[in-house]
């Protein structure tokens, strides 16, 4: 069976729906890290975990999609150490 325009993109929809739930989800998970590092005098940057995540899913991701990926996951990073730090900066 052939797919039409409307059906990938309503699969594309429904992925981005799913996406966007894990993302609440996961700036949540954020959220507790934040408080357990601001508990125990922790630095917001991890730079070793985030360099053997970045090892691992782009590994994962295979060769074509490896660099994406990566972009992907800097991008994530890179959003939720900003919303770590706001959440530390909203304790104090």
């Amino acid at each position: 069976m052939e797919l039409n325009l409307q059906d990938i993109r309503g699969q594309l929809d429904q992925i981005d729906d799913q996406l966007i739930d894990l993302f609440a989800r996961r700036m949540r998970l954020v959220s507790d890290v934040a408080a357990y590092k601001k508990e125990n005098g922790l630095p917001v940057l991890d730079s070793g975990r985030e360099d053997a995540i970045l090892e691992r899913l782009t590994r994962k991701a295979g060769v074509e999609l490896a660099p994406y990926a990566k972009r992907l996951y800097q991008t994530l990073f890179t959003l939720s150490r900003e919303y770590q730090a706001a959440q530390l900066e909203e304790m104090r």
